[in-house]
């Protein structure tokens, strides 16, 4: 049996993974999708942001993330725990938000 020739998109994609790898090497591997997918443009290759991705997942070919990604949102080691009434876990018993701000200011109930 005889094996199939390659599609032609199989060799497409071959023919670009070539090109993003030669990119990739000249950037001294550094280049993502989104610098490769620039130069590619620059060199009057139109080719889709996402199938660059696919082809450079496929072969593993990766670029240089500079920085860690870190999340703003974590409680600090001292900081104090919030009043349970800032949460909401006590409940106001009935009472409407104007009286809770009239509470709180001073001002006598109607």
């Amino acid at each position: 049996m005889t094996a199939r020739p390659p599609a032609a998109r199989e060799a497409d994609d071959d023919a670009l993974g070539h090109e993003i790898t030669v990119l990739h090497t000249a950037s001294r591997h550094t280049y993502g999708v989104p610098r490769s997918h620039a130069e590619l443009r620059l060199l009057r290759r139109r080719v889709n942001r996402k199938r660059i991705a696919r082809v450079m997942r496929e072969r593993d070919v990766r670029g240089v993330t500079r920085r860690k990604r870190r999340s703003s949102t974590r409680p600090a080691a001292k900081a104090r725990p919030a009043p349970e009434h800032a949460l909401g876990l006590i409940a106001d018993r009935g009472r409407s938000s104007r009286d809770h701000v009239n509470r709180h200011l001073g001002r006598p109930r109607e």
